[in-house]
């Protein structure tokens, strides 16, 4: 397919580069600013663009790679017609995209960062589209780069995009908390590797309800007081100690 690329974040690098590898012709990349554009382009033997307005027609798919918020101010500059145009969030409806009378959305569900290269073989990619057309053709250009592609409407789409936040943004930050809490007292964060991982591990091989662990799910009050102690000069962490440790007590009260 011939896709043009708008976006140059990690979204617009990962899929791009995806897209290319998987033997795509990106025809054009836009970005707000060109130098950055400009980079994107020559990793996908492509041409870069910082105006809307000068979007080349005749792409078989306009590829949103942008913020939430900026989806639908991009697409009100965009001057061409008849086109399809399709976004890669989890947390936008389809519709924000009804300027165009074909639009969809490609969602990967999964975390993309600057500094890894990511395999989506084993992603599960979410496509949603205006008409079964545009749903096959969307279907097929997920299908070349993931073995694991779901029609999912946008409302479920937004509780996944919801359930995403809960099992990766919160827990990476909770990782955060753990790594600060540990340099503070010299303590190297790789000593928790093993445990993320058979955490993790657990998580996907069992029911992650029924393999909860530490002191409050046994209701150690002894070793809660203790940690709680420890945390008087982390006033922040000691707010979520008590929330979550009540919230793992409340979900295995019985």
């Amino acid at each position: 397919m011939l896709i043009t690329l708008i976006g140059t974040g990690n979204v617009a690098n990962a899929l791009g580069i995806a897209f290319f590898e998987a033997g795509h012709v990106i025809n054009q990349v836009y970005g707000r600013k060109k130098e950055v554009a400009k980079k994107l382009a020559r990793k996908l033997n492509s041409e870069e663009t910082d105006n809307l307005e000068k979007l080349k027609p005749g792409s078989d798919v306009y590829l949103f790679c942008v913020s939430d918020d900026a989806i639908e101010k991009v697409a009100n500059k965009i001057l061409l017609k008849n086109i399809f145009c399709v976004h890669t969030s989890g947390a936008m409806p389809m519709n924000v995209l009804q300027k165009f009378i074909h639009n969809g959305v490609i969602y990967p569900l999964q975390t993309i960062s600057a500094k890894r290269k990511i395999n989506f073989k084993d992603v599960p990619v979410c496509i949603e589209a205006s008409d079964k057309t545009n749903e096959l053709k969307l279907k097929n250009l997920a299908k070349s780069i993931s073995d694991n592609v779901h029609h999912i409407n946008s409302e479920q789409r937004l509780y996944l995009h919801l359930a995403a936040v809960f099992a990766n943004n919160f827990t990476n930050s909770l990782y955060s908390d753990a790594a600060n809490l540990l340099e503070d007292y010299n303590l190297p964060f790789r000593f928790l590797h093993p445990l993320i991982l058979e955490t993790a591990l657990k998580a996907i091989e069992l029911d992650p309800r029924k393999v909860q662990t530490g002191p409050a799910v046994r209701f150690d009050r002894d070793t809660i007081k203790k940690h709680m102690q420890l945390l008087e000069f982390y006033p922040e962490l000691k707010k979520s100690y008590q929330l979550l440790s009540k919230q793992i007590q409340q979900q295995h009260k019985n």
